[in-house]
């Protein structure tokens, strides 16, 4: 197994009672190469000072300090100053699953040597409900087939998510072809993954490394209340992302495999337009609405059951559904409202053809 470098990059602002979880997780590693990667981003709860101990005691930890810059700032920070082979990323209320975490992506990487290194997590909740998100995937499709191969299958098995903490990713790509997350903008990761996946070329799985998403404490982005800036961000990433790929000159199975990446967070941007009272969101929509044609792109299981909506219902009223299924998934029965969606799609397509 090759002496791979890992570079794990963590924000801090305010941890509070989930910091030391996190931090020990990485730290009780049983691979010792790999460097921590502290960014305060201007802590008032005592973070800052549990960082400095940290690199005081530790000297894997390196601590940067910036004031209120935001996430994206600081992982830029953090970039910047990474100096391992693979960059990989935390928040800092979240913990890897095992300590054998970074042997098993090592491992992974020194029998590839991939661009970006996928692997599963789980959905943690304190009071133990918790869902893995990757079921069984088939490696082998995904290190041998050609690059769109490659990203239609880890869509299609939902294993490449819009979130940045599942992967490890060559530094060196990153740095030279100026991979950063936008600053001063929400959905940051969507941005930064759909810029890894146009320049990245190879890609692998790993099953046996589990990062847990911590959920429910109110601080992660998906517990957070959608704002009128929230959905104006990610309109702006979609749109600049379809734009991009419509005009570029990739081939035709490149461009399907990064609109089937983008129709996810799509789906997404019009559920939230839906969720929010603000006289501006009706030209956001009208906006929105120029682009649904990425629904068809629908390898993603979650975007397939959105067209057959789309198709059913039309732009507006599919917000409406959308809207109701946030509702149902907060109280936990998802699977419910997605099986009462195809049983209806189903039942509307088979009365259109009898007419």
């Amino acid at each position: 197994m090759d002496l791979i470098k890992i570079s794990i990059i963590v924000p801090v602002y305010n941890a509070g009672i989930y910091f030391k979880q996190c931090i020990n997780s990485i730290l009780d590693q049983t691979y010792t190469n790999y460097e921590l990667i502290l960014i305060d981003d201007g802590s008032n709860d005592g973070s800052r000072e549990k960082c400095l101990f940290y690199a005081e005691n530790n000297n894997k930890v390196k601590v940067l300090l910036q004031n209120r810059k935001g996430v994206s700032a600081a992982r830029n920070k953090g970039i910047s100053n990474a100096i391992g082979d693979y960059l990989m990323f935390m928040d800092n209320d979240d913990f890897y699953k095992s300590n054998d975490v970074f042997f098993n992506v090592v491992n992974c990487l020194s029998q590839t040597h991939p661009d970006v290194l996928i692997f599963g997590r789980i959905n943690f909740w304190e009071n133990g409900e918790n869902s893995e998100k990757a079921g069984s995937v088939n490696r082998n499709i995904i290190n041998t087939s050609s690059k769109a191969e490659a990203l239609k299958y880890c869509i299609e098995t939902d294993i490449l998510t819009r979130a940045v903490w599942t992967k490890a990713i060559k530094r060196q790509l990153v740095i030279d072809c100026n991979i950063l997350f936008p600053e001063g903008k929400r959905n940051e990761d969507t941005y930064f993954t759909g810029k890894l996946i146009q320049y990245a070329n190879t890609f692998d799985w790993c099953d046996s490394a589990t990062y847990m998403y911590r959920k429910g404490t109110g601080k992660s982005q998906s517990d957070q209340k959608v704002s009128y800036q929230i959905v104006k961000d990610l309109k702006d990433v979609c749109i600049e992302f379809i734009t991009n790929i419509k005009e570029s000159n990739e081939s035709n199975e490149l461009k399907e495999a990064y609109y089937s990446y983008i129709a996810y967070p799509y789906a997404v941007l019009m559920m939230f337009s839906g969720e929010i009272k603000d006289n501006r969101i009706k030209q956001d929509a009208m906006d929105i609405k120029k682009y649904a044609f990425v629904l068809n792109y629908d390898i993603n299981p979650y975007v397939k059951v959105i067209k057959k909506l789309y198709k059913l219902l039309g732009f507006s009223f599919t917000i409406k559904a959308l809207n109701l299924y946030d509702f149902i998934k907060k109280h936990k029965k998802r699977n419910l409202f997605l099986r009462t969606v195809a049983i209806l799609a189903k039942k509307f397509t088979t009365r259109k053809t009898t007419k």
